[in-house]
């Protein structure tokens, strides 16, 4: 009942770690979200958004692992980097087209 309202005190210490590591506020979690989303927008973004998501994918990983290792962040955060490389040649095409419609 004291968990349901949100009190610590009925969890031992055991538990309160691992409610601690479960929590959204992870070290990187958002570096990680936020890298996949500028995966995903890289072709929009003429590829700066690739490139940024695998700086950002990297910070989370190193974040990560200096404040505390979070399997999810982790993974997370290398879905933000491989889906950066995927969409980065994809994002250089369309870059190329996009010259190559507008300087003809």
């Amino acid at each position: 009942m004291l968990r349901e309202l949100g009190c610590g005190a009925a969890l031992n210490p055991s538990e309160r770690m691992q409610e601690q590591r479960s929590s959204p506020g992870q070290p990187g979690s958002t570096l990680a979200k936020v890298a996949v989303l500028c995966g995903l927008a890289g072709p929009f973004t003429l590829g700066l958004g690739a490139l940024l998501g695998i700086a950002l994918g990297a910070a989370a990983i190193v974040r990560n692992r200096r404040n505390g290792r979070d399997p999810r962040t982790e993974k997370v955060a290398v879905a933000g980097i491989l889906t950066s490389v995927i969409c980065l040649p994809l994002s250089l095409l369309v870059g190329l087209q996009f010259l190559a419609r507008h300087h003809s």
